[in-house]
């Protein structure tokens, strides 16, 4: 299992356990976390579903991929920092990740 911690844009937080390798998206849609969509469904396309990686516990985040850095649009703004996707984000059995979701200005999603 892993432990996700989400920080809602209002500062509140909600913490679920999720099947190890699960991606953060698909866990998150599954445990009803509330600010976070994937518009193209974890395609990792459109950059609607992005995270800040604040904390990691029990494993070091992978570098983002090329495509991930195109839907995050860090070509653009290279100051993006620990923003993720989502959808192309998973932990593996015991680690922790705590993760802030950015308001949806912030991250260019729309509604």
């Amino acid at each position: 299992m892993q432990m996700l911690t989400f920080v809602m844009p209002d500062g509140t937080q909600r913490t679920i356990r999720a099947a190890a390798g699960l991606n953060v998206l698909y866990a998150a849609a599954l445990h009803d976390v509330p600010h976070l969509c994937g518009e193209c469904a974890g395609e990792g396309v459109c950059g609607s579903c992005q995270v800040l990686v604040e904390a990691a516990t029990g494993w070091t985040p992978p570098e983002r991929s090329p495509e991930e850095e195109l839907a995050l649009g860090i070509g653009r703004n290279p100051d993006r920092g620990e923003r993720r996707l989502a959808c192309m984000l998973a932990a593996p059995s015991g680690a922790a990740l705590r993760m802030r979701i950015p308001p949806l200005d912030e991250a260019g999603r729309t509604r």
